[in-house]
């Protein structure tokens, strides 16, 4: 679990960190706690739905401030400012969205 501190520090590469820790891990993630939630919910019922979006807050909020610590790991600096771009696209998105189901 050290990979998830270090990430977290900003030590990791950003290849590393946005490819395998936010695509890979983060697709693996998403599977098995929709999976897990969804096994819950019909198991507990609604009771089962508290934790989902805290454990999905949690990862994004690791993975972007992961990634965003370490853009700058990188031979091509440009990658760096690309991939920071994207993070605040990522979080305008996430504002965005939670607005959007406030309003409804």
């Amino acid at each position: 679990m050290g990979w998830i501190v270090r990430s977290w520090q900003g030590e990791e590469r950003l290849s590393k960190v946005f490819w395998l820790y936010g695509m890979v891990y983060g697709a693996l993630f998403q599977i098995i706690l929709g999976a897990v939630h969804f096994v819950a919910v019909m198991l507990l019922g609604t009771i089962a739905d508290i934790p989902y979006p805290a454990l999905r807050i949690s990862y994004f909020l690791w993975i972007t401030v992961a990634t965003w610590r370490c853009s700058f790991n990188v031979d091509w600096k440009i990658w760096g400012y690309i991939v920071r771009i994207l993070m605040i696209l990522n979080w305008v998105v996430f504002f965005a969205a939670i607005a959007v189901n406030l309003i409804k």
